[in-house]
């Protein structure tokens, strides 16, 4: 039966008790044979498994870059599709503009059996030159973001932050 990593770690351990144990006991830095013997296996045991798992890791970036490889394709099919179909709208505008009948509001229409079209004035705003605007129709937008570097830099130092402390809990692992 196959250990899992965890079970080989454990066991590691273990060993390593069994040893620092001996070596207290026996007043001693030698370790004994059968002890090393049973870390080698376990070290063995323990490559064998992290070989695996870094091929496992590395297959699962592999699937990462192909599936954001697929969605940035198919986002620009995506965006192609809009602009395919603003270009009928566009087509489908100015043929009821110039063909349809006018309704109250002053805008054209058809109607089919099926569908009605109307096609309206847009009234958006366009800015020429954002320079030339008076200081009245501009707002001033203020983002905030905390400084995670400099507050590190502090706390590492010794000093606190107010609402701030360093989490340890994580291990970055970084396979070569």
């Amino acid at each position: 039966m196959k250990k899992s990593l965890f079970e080989i770690n454990e066991s590691i351990l273990e060993i390593f008790d069994t040893i620092e144990a001996y070596c207290t006991e026996h007043e001693t830095d030698v370790i004994p044979d059968e002890l090393v013997a049973q870390l080698q296996i376990s070290e063995s045991e323990m490559s064998d498994k992290l070989e695996k798992y870094f091929f496992a890791i590395k297959e699962m970036k592999g699937q990462i870059d192909t599936i954001k490889a697929h969605v940035s394709s198919m986002n620009a099919k995506r965006k192609a599709i809009e602009n395919r179909i603003e270009t009928l709208k566009g087509f489908v505008g100015h043929s009821v503009n110039m063909f349809g009948t006018e309704n109250k509001t002053g805008n054209k229409f058809f109607k089919g059996d099926l569908f009605k079209v109307t096609a309206s004035k847009s009234t958006a705003v366009q800015i020429l030159d954002e320079a030339l605007i008076p200081d009245q129709y501009k707002r001033e937008v203020v983002t905030v973001r905390v400084d995670k570097t400099a507050i590190k830099k502090v706390l590492q130092s010794g000093d606190s932050v107010d609402g701030a402390a360093i989490d340890s809990s994580k291990l970055n692992v970084t396979f070569r």
